[in-house]
């Protein structure tokens, strides 16, 4: 009969965690429950964009667009 050492008895106690926690996440992945589910936004806003086309001074933070 084999008698396991501590490095062995590590290495077989983090495998199981591992798969454990492994199954756990595919579990919960998999059996995540059934039915429709409903995402309602709670307003619209207006996105304005503000271009610049002059290349020759880059744009960096706190310099004006215009």
């Amino acid at each position: 009969m084999r008698v396991f050492n501590r490095r062995s008895t590590t290495v077989v106690v983090t495998t199981v965690v591992a798969l454990g926690a492994a199954g756990a996440a595919w579990a919960a992945w998999r059996l995540g429950g059934a039915g429709t589910g409903v995402d309602v936004a709670g307003s619209a806003v207006e996105l304005e964009l503000q271009g610049r086309s002059d290349t020759s001074e880059p744009l960096y933070p706190g310099a004006s667009a215009g």
